[in-house]
């Protein structure tokens, strides 16, 4: 699926790309303007959307630096359909405080709504499908390209006609669009069945894909899904947070798009390889203090409860419950944070824990060995263990060379 890369294509590849970055930019801002034209407030909700402009920023890099990878104009794509969505919305707000009557602002807002669908599953199917290097993994997998578009276009008509606005945090409005619910139901159900087959066998091939994969597209794998699980895992906190009244919608609405930004960094980091060997300390430190976070609050929040009763018959000893728990939960943050990393090296990352220990040990030997000959195998031993290489030679340079 990629083309041609010759002086002429590449020049033409970048041209398309800054046209298409441009109007991807001029849509994207155009939304804030409008709301200003419209006297609406510039909420949380209303503004969240400009950090999805982080996908076409991230495509025209990758169109500069790698112009015959199909992945940065999806990058372009997925930034597209959030630049309309925001795009339409903003013009069906101007419309209502223009006075344009109630039908046209109202297809606007339905024609913003429609987008949301689209926007959510390109990024779940194609880009999946055709990471790192816009190629399928092989071509029986060309029916997933057709499956995905069908229901991704479907998706867009069916929301189009829908009774229900499909955007999270949007002001209730009748569509004018929408049609009789034994009509509208089906339509939602087949493409969104077709939708969610695409989401699935996109993820298996995905992990085929990798386990297929060696050296450095196995990393640019690790680094999309580091991204993709941790956006996804936030998404859904906080849709629970909210329906269960425990957040704010418009500081979950920025939250909740504001992690899908993890996804656009992880695709740059990949294909432009810029600190792509750091994924295996970004996990391993991602997974320390998500472990340590929960274990000190919860030692906070139990010693707290316990104290407050303990001190309850003392005037002040619910204050004097929090500094002491403050304190000794202060004093656990060293200790804990080692005894975490140890356990997370030992169960996750078993081959750098034994090489730590390995040269720990090689370390504490040195000290006593005088033997050059026993050093010398030993040292080969330390590296093929640690580092594991096909091959090893050790140089030593002799008295008779420095003459």
């Amino acid at each position: 699926m990629n083309g041609t890369t010759g002086p002429n294509a590449a020049r033409s590849v970048l041209m398309g790309a800054v046209v298409t970055f441009s109007l991807v930019t001029f849509l994207s801002f155009a939304r804030v303007g409008l709301l200003v034209l419209a006297h609406e407030p510039l909420s949380l909700s209303n503004i969240s959307g400009l950090l999805l402009y982080a996908f076409p920023v991230v495509g025209v890099l990758i169109a500069v630096h790698r112009p015959g990878n199909v992945i940065a104009w999806l990058c372009f794509a997925v930034g597209m359909i959030w630049a309309l969505e925001g795009a339409f919305w903003g013009g069906a707000l101007y419309g209502f405080s223009q006075g344009w009557g109630d039908s046209l602002p109202r297809v606007m807002a339905a024609a913003g709504d429609a987008f949301v669908g689209p926007g959510l599953f390109l990024m779940a199917t194609l880009l999946l499908l055709l990471f790192p290097d816009g190629r399928l993994p092989s071509p029986r997998w060309r029916w997933l390209v057709r499956l995905s578009l069908i229901s991704i276009v479907g998706m867009y008509f069916a929301g189009l006609i829908s009774n229900e606005p499909w955007g999270w945090g949007r002001p209730a409005y009748e569509n004018p669009l929408a049609v009789a619910p034994e009509i509208e139901v089906p339509l939602i159900l087949l493409f969104s069945a077709g939708a969610f087959l695409s989401v699935g066998a996109s993820v298996v091939a995905l992990i085929k894909r990798y386990r297929r994969s060696t050296g450095i597209e196995r990393l640019q794998i690790r680094w999309l899904a580091a991204g993709g699980s941790l956006s996804v895992a936030i998404w859904f906190t906080v849709i629970l947070l909210v329906e269960a009244g425990a957040a704010n919608e418009d500081l979950a609405i920025l939250v909740s798009v504001g992690v899908f930004v993890s996804i656009p960094a992880a695709i740059g980091i990949a294909i432009l390889r810029h600190r792509l060997y750091d994924i295996d300390r970004l996990i391993n430190r991602t997974l320390v203090y998500a472990l340590l976070t929960a274990g000190l609050a919860a030692t906070y929040l139990g010693l707290v409860v316990g104290l407050q009763a303990a001190l309850r018959s003392f005037n002040g000893g619910s204050d004097l419950a929090i500094v002491v728990t403050t304190l000794v939960v202060a004093g656990l943050f060293l200790p804990a944070r080692r005894r975490v990393q140890d356990a997370v090296d030992r169960r996750f990352n078993r081959r750098a824990y034994n090489a730590g220990r390995t040269i720990d040990a090689f370390s504490a030997r040195l000290r006593q060995q005088i033997d050059l000959d026993t050093l010398r195998y030993e040292l080969l031993a330390v590296v093929d263990e640690t580092m594991q290489p096909e091959e090893a030679s050790l140089w030593v340079r002799t008295e008779e060379r420095l003459r």
